[in-house]
């Protein structure tokens, strides 16, 4: 069923963005780019998990395509404009409920759905439209957030984990051993594993904050696992009381005015490996296996058929790609900072291409400030949309190939 959903999600975007932005600028040739682009290896091989990152995707994808279609006043029904803006916005607000911080990454996209409304767009209109967009995006944090604590009855709280990755980090910028025992004391006693900071220079990665958890010797432990029938996977901070809670958020919140430099330093030591700017490869750029849940989750939901040959293959072969440009994601950040700058400086303000870049690249952004790990598919939104701002600038491009196609002339129709 989610399958089905995330696939209803992503092609359903695909065909309503050709329709509003290739149908009359590339035709035939274009839709073929834009199904291709769904196969592109560092897409494709992870857009069938069911992962709310995909789901995400998905919801961003149909809300561009949406917006793609709400014309100025006077070009279209009232009526039909007010229906596609409500759909947008809640796609928009779903997306922020399955991943918070999607929040950023909806400004852009929620600008474009703003700018919509002019016939035309310029430096001025667009910095109107991002702050509405902020605006936007800001009461929809708000409002999920409140939505989640209302509905939730187990508070997970995976602040947590980030929260001891970023002390961990600080600790291991620290020269003086007994600047990292006194920080290490500071953690809730509930969650040190070890009677010693010794145990965190040994078990630290920048890679991830599963080291600190998994990694011999152990440095920190999940608190005691929920008692109730509900309780699922090992990996949960739900049994913390409220003042172990409040003892881990006072020394978060320490960090930045005590030691911001090592706070730095780790961010950037985290950003570095989710950008792939290290020689290690990115987890999980290619996701097949029918199979890839702990045993207790398949006691409960059952097991899948086995992996197909097909699906064993692709998974290989799209991995074996892992240390190649087209799985490093500093590669599309770049490519979109230069997209964004040439739009801007050029004065050619092709909305859609500018605010998706934005989109991307503000989604990559925020992750320097809460990735908990080197995972791909945290930047599979940035490829995507990089890639498809990379169309939409060649749509005269993909023109003449379709009036090629048809053995039109320039001065004649291409449009299908």
């Amino acid at each position: 069923g989610m399958l089905v959903l995330q696939s209803a999600l992503i092609w359903g975007g695909a065909f309503l963005t050709y329709r509003a932005y290739f149908r009359q600028q590339g035709g035939t040739v274009a839709a073929i780019f834009l199904c291709l682009m769904l196969f592109y290896p560092p897409i494709f091989g992870i857009a069938g998990v069911i992962w709310k990152d995909i789901l995400m995707w998905g919801l961003l994808f149909l809300a561009f395509g949406i917006t793609g279609h709400i014309g100025p006043p006077g070009q279209q029904k009232a009526m039909q404009a007010v229906i596609l803006t409500a759909l947008v916005i809640m796609l928009l607000f779903a997306a922020i409920l399955v991943r918070l911080n999607a929040a950023i990454t909806t400004i852009p996209l929620a600008a474009l759905l703003f700018s919509r409304v002019y016939s035309g767009i310029n430096l001025r209109r667009l910095f109107i439209s991002l702050i509405v967009g902020g605006v936007l995006a800001i009461l929809g944090l708000v409002s999920a957030v409140m939505l989640n604590d209302t509905l939730s009855d187990r508070k997970d709280h995976a602040w947590v984990a980030l929260s001891l990755f970023d002390v961990a980090g600080v600790i291991m910028k620290l020269e003086s051993r007994e600047a990292q025992q006194s920080l290490y004391d500071r953690i809730p006693e509930i969650m040190r594993y070890a009677e010693t900071v010794d145990a965190i220079p040994q078990s630290y990665s920048s890679r991830s904050w599963h080291t600190l958890f998994e990694y011999e010797p152990i440095a920190l432990r999940y608190p005691p696992r929920p008692t109730h029938k509900g309780s699922v996977g090992k990996n949960s901070f739900s049994t913390l009381n409220s003042t172990e809670l409040e003892q881990l958020k006072q020394l978060w919140l320490s960090l930045i005015h005590d030691y911001p430099q090592q706070l730095l330093t780790h961010h950037l030591d985290v950003f570095s490996q989710v950008l792939g700017l290290t020689p290690h490869r990115l987890w999980t750029p290619s996701m097949m296996c029918t199979n890839c849940f702990p045993e207790e989750l398949q006691a409960r939901y059952g097991r899948n058929p086995e992996s197909t040959y097909l699906q064993e293959v692709a998974e290989f072969r799209i991995a074996s790609l892992n240390n190649h440009w087209p799985f490093r994601p500093w590669v599309y950040l770049v490519l979109t900072v230069v997209i964004i700058a040439v739009s801007l400086l050029r004065f050619q303000i092709n909305t859609e291409t500018i605010l998706l870049c934005m989109s991307g690249f503000l989604h990559e952004f925020g992750l320097f400030f809460v990735a908990p790990s080197a995972d791909f598919r945290y930047s599979h939104y940035l490829i995507f949309a990089t890639v498809l701002s990379v169309l939409l600038i060649y749509r005269p491009s993909l023109v003449r190939l379709n009036r090629k196609r048809l053995g039109c002339s320039d001065n004649k129709s291409a449009d299908g």
